[in-house]
């Protein structure tokens, strides 16, 4: 209710881009052992998440054509999830190899990594428009 009113691409970006903030609270919560970090790493994940999956998909439904609307959604909401649960199985492998603290930091960087250049990617089209 309170992002409705949030055009989609600033949304999907400014969620994207509290994406590393977010993690370094979630790497902190691991090296401190603290739950109230862990807790506002968590909201704040969620508040960033939620921002990102409500800007695209809105974008994603002003793309699709009305007679495939539900094709594409569908096929989205399987990105979206495929999207989610890799990194979690990557974590989890790592984690398992190495250690939990390891695990969180990698996912961490990469995560960052990704983050960084969807925001540059996504800067350059803009620019281009």
């Amino acid at each position: 209710l309170l992002a409705r009113h949030i055009a989609s691409r600033a949304g999907m970006f400014t969620g994207l881009a509290l994406f590393p903030a977010c993690l370094a609270l979630l790497v902190w919560a691991d090296l401190s052992h603290q739950l109230p970090i862990l807790v506002a790493a968590a909201a704040a994940g969620g508040i960033a998440a939620s921002l990102g999956y409500r800007g695209s998909l809105q974008m994603v439904n002003g793309i699709a054509l009305a007679d495939q609307r539900s094709e594409v959604v569908s096929s989205y909401l399987l990105a979206a999830f495929a999207g989610n649960a890799l990194p979690l199985i990557g974590v989890g492998l790592l984690s398992a190899k190495a250690s939990p603290v390891t695990g969180h930091i990698v996912f961490a960087i990469v995560i960052t990594v990704l983050a960084a250049v969807g925001l540059v990617v996504g800067r350059k089209k803009t620019l281009l428009l």
